[in-house]
C-alpha cells in the first residue's frame, strides 16, 4: 500500500505541476486519471474505499464518501509532497469567501487542513492581475459569437 500511496503522490504532482490539471473529486475520473498516468494503480481507490466504506452502501453513498476518501487522498499526498496543495489552495479559497477569519485559515493551514492567509491573498492579487487579459482574450476569441447574438436579439 505505501509504493501505491508513493506513486499517486507522484502522479498528482505531475497532474499539478506539469500538466495543470486542478482538483478531481468525482471518483471514476480520479481513477481514470491515476490509471491512465500508471498503471499500478489500477483499483486503488476501490481497495482504499474498501477498507473504508461497508458493504452493500447504495450507489449514491458510496460516491459521496468517495468523494470524502479522495479528499483525504489529496491530504495524504500533501503530507508526502508539500507541493500538491490543490485540495489545501481549494479549500482556503472557499473557506476565506465565506468569510473565515485569518487567524481560523492559518490555524487549519497549521494543521495541513488548508493553506494560509497569506497563500490565498497571493492568489488573489495574482489572479485580479491576470483577470483584465483573460477578460481581453475571451472576447477575441468570442467576438463573433457575441456579435451573433447581439445581432439576434436587437
Amino acid at each position: 500500500m505505501a509504493s501505491k500511496i508513493q506513486k499517486m503522490t507522484t502522479v498528482l504532482y505531475r497532474m499539478q505541476h506539469k500538466e495543470s490539471i486542478g482538483l478531481i473529486l468525482d471518483p471514476e475520473k480520479f481513477d481514470h486519471c491515476l490509471v491512465e498516468r500508471d498503471k499500478d494503480l489500477d483499483n486503488f481507490l476501490n481497495e482504499i474505499c474498501n477498507i473504508f466504506l461497508p458493504k452493500g452502501w447504495e450507489r449514491d453513498q458510496k460516491v459521496e464518501k468517495q468523494k470524502k476518501i479522495i479528499a483525504i487522498l489529496y491530504l495524504i499526498a500533501s503530507i508526502r509532497n508539500m507541493q500538491i496543495s490543490t485540495f489545501k489552495v481549494e479549500l482556503g479559497a472557499y473557506l476565506d469567501a465565506c468569510g473565515l477569519s485569518s487567524v481560523a485559515l492559518n490555524t487549519l493551514s497549521n494543521a495541513g487542513i488548508a493553506t494560509t492567509y497569506k497563500t490565498l491573498y497571493n492568489n488573489k492579487k495574482r489572479i485580479s492581475a491576470q483577470h483584465p487579459g483573460r477578460v481581453k482574450i475571451f472576447f477575441d476569441d468570442n467576438v463573433c459569437n457575441l456579435l451573433i447574438i447581439f445581432y439576434l436579439i436587437f
